[in-house]
């Protein structure tokens, strides 16, 4: 926390000094329970908790960007510390900011957002969809991920091992390590998000704009919002290095070399910081008040935020008030959110596989401290349960999840005077409290519920989360 007296003076200055003490200082999850004290964490405890490296912060309110904080390492082996510029992988956060840029080229060349991408594709071309459908890819389908396409998301390569050219990766030739990308569902049948499909955009933003993926970027959309720290290139420029963060795994355990290097440019590549990001999302905002230009005008922002399939707009995703992307590379995790009203929104960052739990509960705080409409901390009952009530609770239950098999923990302990329900998921590792809502009901305070099921004697023989059962171990 070395920045914390310097950023303590711009905050001053700036009038948000209370806000920004609030958010790191006050940390909360999705839920609290009513009637009861409020859990609050600093920044600084979470990263700790959650074994977080670094963690970088843009917070925007009245279409500006009222403050930026980093905290802890970009690199834990020489203690470099993290700074408001430091560079972070965006993962699929570089999805819509792509498609911004694809979006402008069309409408600058008055292109189809409808037709067949094969009439603008050069260098490679998109097989026939399964059955002989007539339906095609179109650019609208592959931004909203409603074009059928297969493979989701993209592993990224080790700094030293050989690289596919992006033809390659559509081919799934070596030595690109990912299935060729195909279409698997009748475009436009469904929603399967698809980094595959990001990257046949991408390809066809290169053939008809004639230039290399980042170059198309930096002319088309990052130079003119002034994102002067971010860039496509793909292998990051050496010159960049001394400020690019260094990736972690959720164990702490270091990404080989620092970090991956993605030729999928549009669907993972983009490195950037929370002010750049945060300027990005400004430059929809403005647009959607009337206030937009190019390359993100009127037409661009709404075709952007305008809910096209389940749950994404053309590159973010779009819920009820606002617009959203997170994403996760090998090593780094970060979210940004737009407010559609209002000019308010937050960007975070971080060098770790475990951000993404840890950016949750920074949402929910700085929507919190400037008094957004959506996503404060909620509300929730909860009911005593005695430990005889828990008891047949406490064991532990199993599922395959996409071929792996995942544990739920489901144990007892004393807390703040009582017996409580603790949950510890394999999937990441934490531990968090059980809340009862009813006697087979419980929640946890960052949002995942639980139903224990009982078989006919009335013992629990299983769990039901997000969907899935769990079914008890002997």
């Amino acid at each position: 926390m070395r920045q914390a007296p310097a950023l303590a003076a711009s905050l001053i200055c700036a009038g948000v000094t209370a806000p920004s003490a609030q958010i790191l200082n006050g940390l909360e999850s999705k839920y609290y329970v009513a009637g009861a004290p409020r859990v609050r964490h600093s920044l600084a405890e979470r990263m700790r908790y959650y074994r977080v490296p670094a963690a970088s912060v843009a917070v925007i309110d009245g279409y500006r960007v009222a403050w930026a904080y980093a905290a802890g390492l970009r690199d834990v082996a020489s203690k470099a510390p993290a700074e408001p510029s430091t560079l972070f992988q965006a993962a699929s956060m570089s999805k819509p900011v792509a498609a911004a840029g694809i979006l402008a080229l069309f409408e600058a060349k008055h292109l189809d957002l409808n037709a067949d991408v094969n009439t603008m594709l050069r260098s490679w071309h998109v097989p026939p969809p399964p059955g002989n459908s007539s339906e095609r890819v179109t650019m609208r389908r592959l931004l909203s991920h409603t074009a059928g396409i297969n493979v989701h998301g993209f592993a990224g390569y080790d700094r030293d091992a050989a690289l596919p050219t992006l033809v390659e990766v559509l081919d799934g030739a070596p030595p690109a390590n990912n299935e060729a990308i195909r279409v698997v569902a009748v475009p436009g049948s469904a929603t399967a998000y698809s980094g595959g499909g990001t990257s046949i955009a991408q390809q066809l933003a290169v053939d008809v704009s004639g230039e290399p993926f980042p170059a198309f970027m930096e002319q088309t959309l990052l130079g003119k919002l002034g994102m002067t720290s971010s860039t496509f290139d793909q292998p990051l420029p050496q010159a960049l290095w001394p400020r690019a963060a260094d990736g972690y795994y959720d164990d702490g355990r270091p990404v080989h070399r620092g970090w991956h290097v993605y030729p999928t440019m549009a669907a993972a590549g983009l490195w950037t910081t929370p002010s750049d990001l945060a300027a990005f999302v400004i430059a929809i905002q403005n647009a959607l008040r009337g206030r937009g230009q190019p390359p993100i005008d009127v037409t661009v922002a709404r075709e952007m935020t305008t809910r096209v399939s389940d749950g994404f707009g053309l590159g973010p995703g779009v819920l009820p008030g606002y617009f959203s992307h997170n994403g996760a590379n090998e090593g780094f995790q970060g979210i940004f959110i737009g407010l559609n009203e209002g000019g308010k929104g937050v960007v975070v960052m971080t060098n770790s596989d475990n951000g993404l739990l840890l950016a949750d509960e920074v949402v929910h705080s700085v929507a919190k401290a400037y008094g957004w409409p959506i996503l404060q901390p909620q509300p929730k009952s909860a009911i005593p349960l005695s430990s005889a009530a828990l008891e047949p609770c406490v064991g532990t239950y199993a599922a395959e999840l996409d071929g792996e098999r995942v544990t739920l923990a489901v144990t007892t302990r004393e807390s703040n005077g009582v017996t409580a329900l603790f949950l510890r998921s394999s999937l990441d590792g934490f531990e968090s409290r059980l809340y009862a809502e009813e006697p087979t009901r419980f929640f946890t305070l960052g949002g995942t519920s639980l139903q224990f099921v009982r078989g006919p004697r009335g013992e629990v023989t299983a769990v039901r989360a997000a969907g899935v059962t769990f079914e008890r171990l002997p």
